[in-house]
């Protein structure tokens, strides 16, 4: 196993500024609370040298149904304002289950250049080849399940 490269913070260059998004949408015992969802982000983050700048969330609104999230846009307007750099998630069903929404979100994530990074799928750039299509079937998934 080769070694893991030092975080950003210890090569010189200065620290991603990242924002978190934790979401569940009713009580299950298989998705972690909002709360545990934000430390596990915050662990993350300290691994990898992001600086956290703002945590978003929603609690008890379903990302499938197309309810209105104030957490999420709230988000999307950090994105689009170039706020942060890299959005942090337990997983990438978290930001969404609807593949709308997460096509929306590829597209902004590309066009300002801002990566997201969850503990399930690892980082992920969406302005890439590889990376959109990553997005695009992570989103299919989501909307399947």
């Amino acid at each position: 196993m080769s070694p893991r490269p030092a975080p950003l913070h210890y090569q010189g260059t200065p620290r991603r500024r990242a924002a978190t998004y934790a979401r569940i949408s009713k009580d299950d015992p298989a998705v972690d609370a909002i709360a545990d969802q934000e430390r596990r982000c915050q662990e993350l983050a300290e691994r990898e040298g992001y600086e956290i700048v703002r945590a978003y969330s929603d609690d008890g609104i379903s990302a499938y149904k197309r309810k209105y999230r104030p957490g999420w846009v709230a988000l999307l307007q950090a994105i689009e304002a170039g706020d942060v750099d890299m959005v942090l998630a337990a997983a990438e069903d978290r930001f969404t289950r609807n593949s709308d929404e997460k096509n929306a979100l590829q597209f902004l994530c590309a066009k300002n250049k801002v990566q997201w990074h969850t503990l399930g799928g690892g980082l992920l750039d969406p302005s890439t080849a590889g990376g959109g299509l990553m997005g695009k079937l992570t989103g299919a998934i989501a909307s399947y399940e």
